[in-house]
């Protein structure tokens, strides 16, 4: 292991495992229409961000929006309750979790996550319990990029940002840890990871 490298920090949804829940919104409800509708209801509302920082729970917030909107208060139910099944592998991603974790390297994650949600996304994706620690959205009440969420991590895990690396699909979410002193890394479905992270002399 590299002396300048000794944390990698995980992003979980676009890098560990890919979330459209448009596109399985479309699938699911075989009408484009209806599936942007519900969508821009639920997983692409404001009323979404509650559930990721922890300030309501799953039950609380399909409650709320069959409220809102009782002309799609079964659809919204089944949805919410549902999207953890939306979630597909990342493989070559999972593999590299392996091969970094014989390497002796320290492997953390930091995502906007409904805390109910990454309880039952761990179990659906095993390879997600291979990290030593990690923060998520849901046990903060923050969500990235805002500062409060990358201190809650350098706080639980006691790290040092400049021997640290984060990998996360958005910008402003690296802008924001390149604030605090961390090596980032921004992944995308075309980003080799494992050639990225060579560049920063970590022995794969």
């Amino acid at each position: 292991m590299t002396d300048s490298i000794k944390n990698i920090i995980f992003d979980v949804g676009q890098v560990l495992i890919k979330y459209q829940p448009l596109k399985n919104l479309e699938k699911a409800l075989q009408d484009k229409n209806l599936a942007r509708d519900v969508y821009a209801k639920t997983f692409g509302s404001q009323d979404w961000l509650k559930l990721d920082r922890g300030l309501v729970t799953r039950n609380e917030l399909i409650t709320e929006l069959g409220q809102k909107y009782p002309e799609l208060e079964n659809i919204i139910a089944e949805s919410i309750r549902n999207w953890p099944e939306f979630l597909e592998p990342v493989p070559e991603n999972a593999d590299l979790l392996e091969k970094l974790k014989e390497k002796d390297y320290h492997l953390y994650y930091l995502s906007n996550f409904p805390r109910e949600g990454f309880k039952k996304t761990q179990e659906i994706f095993p390879y997600l319990k291979i990290f030593k620690e990690g923060v998520i959205s849901g046990e903060t009440g923050y969500i990235k990029p805002e500062p409060g969420i990358y201190r809650a991590l350098i706080a639980k895990v006691d790290l040092e940002p400049s021997n640290s690396l984060f990998i996360d699909d958005r910008q402003e979410n690296l802008t924001a840890a390149d604030k605090f002193g961390f090596k980032t890394v921004r992944y995308t479905a075309d980003t080799n990871l494992q050639d990225k992270l060579r560049e920063y002399q970590i022995k794969i």
